[in-house]
């Protein structure tokens, strides 16, 4: 997972990129909150950011 946007080209503002993103940290960590809390049988060996799903 990336806790950014990849079609966008946006990302979360840290102190790592001296807040120069446009996400908040609380909208990185959208996915973030997704996968800890998908079910037992939920998907498996995929890439995702905030939006969804990423081909890779």
């Amino acid at each position: 997972m990336t806790p950014g946007e990849v079609a966008g080209g946006r990302f979360t503002a840290t102190d790592m990129n001296v807040r120069t993103g446009e996400l908040t940290v609380t909208e990185g960590s959208d996915p973030i909150i997704e996968l800890a809390t998908l079910a037992p049988d939920g998907p498996t060996g995929t890439f995702v950011d905030r939006l969804g799903p990423i081909a890779w």
